[in-house]
């Protein structure tokens, strides 16, 4: 992930909360507003992966490994 937009999003969750990541509408919203100045691309895709439910996915996740699982499936399906 692009280094501002990680930095947008933790500025993001520090100021709405975690919850604000499990919010499609919401996240994509303040996510346009905060990091405009990114290329659009990366903004459809991480609004994809949201709207995906890829932050429930990975949440829920029991462990690192399978996290790391989950994180190759939302990849796969935001490609295809």
């Amino acid at each position: 992930m692009n280094a501002t937009v990680l930095k947008v999003l933790q500025e993001i969750t520090a100021q709405y909360g975690e919850g604000v990541l499990g919010d499609a509408a919401r996240l994509k919203a303040l996510l346009s507003d905060f990091a405009k100045d990114e290329p659009r691309p990366l903004h459809i895709a991480f609004g994809r992966c949201i709207e995906g439910g890829a932050y429930t996915a990975l949440k829920t996740a029991a462990d690192a490994a399978e996290r790391g699982t989950r994180k190759g499936s939302i990849a796969r399906r935001v490609r295809d």
